[in-house]
């Protein structure tokens, strides 16, 4: 009978405090929605764009997307650099010496759910742009570099297409100054140096976008 007794002052005590938590939230729920109704939107519903590049002299420049609320929306900001992301862009360039350009998504009065849907709402080319291209813009300059690379010092298929004398790859050039008795090694060192100038060209520019594409996942952050 103690037992019995337990489990029910157990369940009734359960049911009394789901009972009151919902009944809370219900009453805050009310509560919140007069509040809105009396108070309204002093602030308004439009807020100011900030959209632009921020300190285009620093060059080498980064992508900012704001997505959230209000807040994030930038409401309530009298000026385009005051509000929450003309800030952070702001910030962030005098930080990382880079120039930033700034991407606001946030929609006024938005909630946590709705972050999808302000991605959903970029649309697909402005999400390609402003998302997937910063993201892999790394990858996708190793990647061409080393392309270009390998085919640039590509010999194989370049004597085995190659079927006039008149304009050949430098690969095929290089080679036809050896001959089966004697090297002009005056034309191959030359040759050799004309073509390692465009390749060093390319690795001297692209080289912090290679060291960051080739070790972009080998670590942990």
């Amino acid at each position: 009978r103690r037992l019995v007794t337990a489990g029910i002052a157990a369940g009734t005590a359960a049911a009394v405090t789901t009972s009151l938590t919902y009944g809370a939230r219900g009453l805050l729920q009310r509560q919140a929605a007069v509040a809105r109704r009396l108070i309204g939107k002093p602030l308004g519903e439009q807020a100011p764009a900030g959209d632009r590049t921020y300190k285009k002299k620093y060059g080498d420049r980064l992508d900012l997307l704001m997505l959230g609320d209000s807040i994030a929306a930038g409401l309530g900001a009298e000026r385009p650099k005051d509000t929450l992301g003309g800030r952070l862009a702001k910030g962030l360039a005098k930080r990382s010496g880079r120039a930033v350009r700034l991407t606001t998504a946030a929609v006024v009065g938005s909630e946590s759910s709705m972050l999808a849907a302000q991605l959903d709402g970029l649309g697909r080319l402005r999400t390609f742009i402003s998302i997937v291209v910063p993201l892999s813009r790394n990858a996708v300059v190793t990647a061409a570099l080393f392309a270009f690379l390998f085919a640039w010092a590509d010999f194989l298929n370049a004597n085995s297409l190659t079927t006039g004398n008149s304009i050949v790859p430098f690969t095929v050039g290089l080679y036809r100054y050896i001959g089966s008795q004697t090297t002009n090694w005056n034309g191959v060192m030359a040759t050799a140096v004309l073509a390692s100038v465009p390749a060093t060209v390319l690795l001297i520019v692209a080289q912090r976008y290679v060291a960051a594409g080739v070790t972009a996942g080998a670590v942990k952050d």
